[in-house]
């Protein structure tokens, strides 16, 4: 599977951006969620089934949001992963979306304990401000959508729950 999924081509336009040099090019592109295959269904295959379910959520709303929020898909999927990581209650995922969005914004770290393998190097204390080099995990919806919609910012200076 992980041959496949690092020596494949795969003609989709969202990972046209990713660099060639990352480690694992997909991660953060397969969809999690429940599947079905046989026990003969190619790795390939299977790529393909959970990239199309990453396509299929790349609606024109989530590209116009990201083009408003001058994101590109990568930066987005990452952001998710961030969030995924670090967030498994639902209801918090958009404040913790919008913890990281003030911290790029402000310039400061994202004060992340160490990222998981393969970027277990990256200790964004030590790295300084700005995203991992790629996405940590391949994040669900939920946490897609809080990275697309973060929580409103308090203007009353106070953190969120």
């Amino acid at each position: 599977f992980y041959r496949a999924a690092n020596q494949t081509k795969f003609d989709y336009s969202f990972l046209q951006e990713i660099p060639h040099q990352r480690p694992y090019p997909l991660e953060g592109y397969l969809m999690p969620g429940v599947y079905e295959f046989n026990k003969k269904t190619k790795a390939e295959d299977i790529l393909h089934v959970m990239l199309d379910r990453f396509d299929r959520k790349m609606t024109s709303e989530v590209r116009l949001r990201l083009r408003e929020g001058n994101l590109t898909v990568d930066q987005w999927v990452t952001i998710a992963s961030i969030i995924e990581w670090q967030t498994k209650n639902r209801g918090q995922k958009p404040f913790q979306a919008r913890k990281i969005y003030d911290r790029l914004n402000q310039g400061i770290d994202l004060q992340l304990p160490p990222a998981p393998p393969p970027y277990s190097g990256f200790k964004s204390y030590q790295n300084g401000p700005g995203l991992p080099p790629g996405p940590l995990n391949n994040p669900g919806i939920e946490s897609l959508m809080a990275a697309l919609y973060p929580a409103k910012a308090q203007t009353n200076g106070t953190e969120h729950p």
